[in-house]
Formats: structure tokens, sequence, C-alpha cells
């Protein structure tokens, strides 16, 4: 069991790598790609849109598909869109990689719960589909920064080459550790039933209105952090890096909050969201009290 949900955090871990990293090296694209920063930018944009497209609609196509054939199909595409992103010659081939990448990530990310659920025994699929987020917090911690470092001192591409390694390495696990279940036998009909209750269109209109001040936020943070709060450049990782270690800390004790009563527990939190967003924007011009270059120079810090 500890290797079957390896495979599956390994796959994750791909997954949300690709998704966060060009946040992290937006000024590397830019510059490279002679592209503003919004236009840069872009390319997470176009990315959470394909998803949203996307993931629907490939759900809906491979709802017969079983799951294990569908798990390695989905990761071949993502290998394949990485593959295009760390070759791109411009701006409109990484885009199109991006994208490639982006329709599989939806449905990708559900199947891999839902098997990490169905592998083990009554009463602890929780546990187990706790376990495969370990990639995405991963993903936060590692991947970003790793991405950030490797586009400052190598190339941008190189991040995009790593992960496009690993998730080949990913399909070879889940062929030899995953097991083989069949296609659910709920059609993709029935289950879009649930989009008649009102509630439900609530439940999404708040997330993706929370997700989209998150997003946003993590996006820009880079330029943010060097072209308004003037942070040397080579703390950027190591911020990333502090980022990641505080989504882990949130998430774990954002879950034991939810346990005393999910209701409150998302209200306030979506409150505490806002006004971080609201201090990020606020105190975005200070300078950070950390050491860069600038404070050992003899010649006066520009106002």
């Amino acid at each position: 069991m500890p290797f079957r949900l390896a495979a599956l955090i390994l796959a994750i871990f791909c997954v949300g790598t690709a998704e966060l990293s060009p946040s992290g090296m937006l000024d590397d694209l830019s510059a490279d790609l002679t592209v503003s920063l919004a236009m840069a930018g872009l390319l997470v944009t176009a990315y959470a849109l394909t998803m949203v497209v996307g993931g629907p609609l490939v759900t809906a196509l491979t709802t017969r598909v079983r799951r294990k054939t569908l798990l390695v199909g989905l990761l071949a595409v993502f290998v394949l869109g990485n593959v295009v992103c760390a070759l791109a010659p411009g701006f409109g081939v990484l885009m199109a990689g991006r994208v490639l990448t982006a329709v599989v990530h939806g449905t990708f990310m559900a199947v891999c719960v839902v098997t990490a659920g169905a592998m083990v025994g009554e009463g602890k699929s929780g546990a187990a589909i706790a376990a495969t987020q370990l990639g995405i917090n991963l993903a936060t911690v590692l991947g970003v920064p790793m991405g950030s470092f490797l586009a400052q001192h190598y190339d941008w591409r190189a991040p995009f080459g790593i992960v496009a390694a690993l998730a080949s390495v990913a399909v070879v696990l889940v062929l030899a550790w995953v097991p083989d279940t069949p296609a659910p036998t709920v059609t993709a009909a029935h289950e879009a039933r649930v989009f008649r209750r009102p509630a439900v269109w609530g439940t999404v209109g708040a997330t993706v209105l929370c997700s989209g001040g998150m997003f946003t936020l993590i996006t820009y943070m880079v330029p943010l952090l060097t072209g308004v709060g003037r942070l040397s450049r080579q703390w950027v990782p190591a911020v990333l890096l502090a980022y990641g270690v505080g989504s882990i800390v949130g998430n774990l004790l954002g879950g034991r909050y939810a346990d005393r009563g999910v209701d409150r527990a998302v209200g306030q939190l979506s409150w505490a969201l806002v006004a971080v967003c609201l201090l990020a924007w606020l105190l975005a011009p200070t300078r950070p009290a950390a050491p860069s270059p600038s404070c050992c120079s003899r010649s006066p810090p520009s106002p």
C-alpha cells in the first residue's frame, strides 16, 4: 500500500508543480520571451481557464475508461505538454504546452483521489485520500522554489524538463503498483444533475471568488516582492519555501478548525483570506527586513 500511494503522490507532485511553478519565475519568463509581466501571467490564467473548461469535458468523455488506463493516459498527455513547454522557442508554443497540460489536470486529480480511496479497506479511505494531498504540499514547498531557483541560475525551461522526467517515472510506477479497477457505472449525465441545486452553485461561486483572489496574489507574488518591495531576487526561493511551509501549517490547522464546525470555519477563514490580501496590497511597498546586496553597497537605496 505505501508503494501504491507513493506512485500517486509523485504524480500529484508533478501536476501541482507544473501548475504553480510559473508564478515563481514570471520575471525570467518575461525577460527571456520579451513579453510583459501581465502577458507572462497569462500562462497561469490560461492554465486555470483550461482546467475549468477542459476538466468537465475530459471527465465526461472518459467516464467509461478503467481508472488505471485513464491515469496512465492522462499522465502521458501531461508529460507531452511539459516537453512542449521545455522545448518552446517562444511564448505561443509555451502557451500551447500549458494548455495541453491543463486539459488533463482536473480529471487526473479527481481520478487520483478516487483511486486512493478505493485501494484501501473500509474506514481507511479518508486517510488514503489525505495522504495523496502530500503531493500538493510538496509541490508548494519544494516544486515552486525549485523552479524559481533553476530559472534564476540555469534556464526557465529546466523545471518543465525535470517535471516531465519525474512524471515519466510516475507513469512506470503507476503501471507497476497501482491496481486496475473498473470504471464507475454512474454516467456523466447522472452526476450533472447535482447542478440543479442552488446551494451547489452558491458553493461553486464562493470557491471561485476566494480561489481567484488567492491565486492572483500567488501568481504575482514574485513581482510584488522584487519590483514593489525591492527584495533581492536571490531571496525569492527562500520566500517561496516559507510560503509553502506556511500553506502546510495552514492546511493542518484549517482542517482541525473545520472539524469543530464547517460552516463557521469556511466563513471565518474566508474573511481571514480577505484580510491577508488587503495586507499584501497595503504592505507591498514596504522594504522587507531581509538582507540584500543593496544594503551593503555604499550608494543609498533608491527612493
